[in-house]
């Protein structure tokens, strides 16, 4: 099985180059593969991932299709807890992305609780979906420290595309309460670490306004300047 999972890590690095079209078509014969294998236990990952890959084309309510799939699987497999939570924070975040706010909010704080009892990457992951959940819903401190409590963790797990997502969820905050300073720290952060990555999506253009404030930023600075430029493209028509 471990095998399989290496097969979906590769359709999420075409996706996290921007490279959607290949990411999309890797995925799907992902799926198709592991449906007809009988694979069962590797299929709430492949589900996961074309729930991610939708997400990055704007198609939400393929997203959540997927992203039900995947926590249905994962229950009738009885399969490790922890992808399971996994899987249930990723689909609260598609929820809010399709303005479920409740939905979302429920389904998020749930699997952080669950989370910080299981312990390990499922609690910083979960934590930052219930922290951008928060934001949304205009609760800006407690957001601020769910969103720096799992920055924090995920710094020390290197779990870094997911850090790179917290930052700038943290630079946004910091926008948006008008504390400069910190905005200026987190967006730093984010455009370093996404130009070590070359992180050019992120779920282009759904979070672009929190992304818009860290381009203005990096451009008027210099800082990663490249990645910018390639972050633009992605955007098309809505860059700056």
């Amino acid at each position: 099985l471990p095998n399989y999972y290496v097969q979906d890590r590769i359709a999420d690095i075409y996706k996290d180059w921007g490279q959607l079209d290949r990411a999309l078509e890797l995925a799907k014969l992902n799926v198709a593969f592991k449906e007809k294998m009988g694979l069962s236990e590797a299929l709430p990952s492949s589900y996961s991932q074309l729930a991610s890959i939708h997400a990055e084309y704007g198609e939400f309510e393929l997203a959540e299709e997927y992203g039900r799939r995947a926590v249905e699987a994962s229950k009738k497999t009885n399969g490790d807890r922890h992808f399971y939570i996994i899987n249930r924070a990723m689909l609260a975040w598609i929820l809010l992305m399709r303005q479920k706010l409740s939905e979302s909010r429920i389904l998020a704080g749930e699997t952080f609780r669950e989370a910080a009892l299981d312990g390990g990457l499922a609690k910083p992951l979960s934590e930052y979906v219930f922290g951008i959940v928060l934001l949304q819903a205009g609760e800006l401190e407690a957001a601020k420290e769910r969103l720096e409590n799992s920055a924090a963790d995920l710094a020390r797990m290197g779990a870094n595309i997911t850090l790179c997502h917290a930052y700038k969820a943290m630079s946004w905050l910091s926008h948006l309460r008008g504390e400069t300073e910190s905005f200026l720290t987190y967006a730093h952060k984010y455009l370093e670490l996404a130009a070590k990555l070359n992180f050019v999506r992120g779920y282009l253009p759904a979070t672009y306004d929190q992304l818009e404030p860290i381009l203005k930023y990096g451009l008027i600075e210099g800082v990663e300047t490249g990645l910018i430029q390639q972050i633009l493209v992605q955007l098309g028509e809505k860059a700056l």
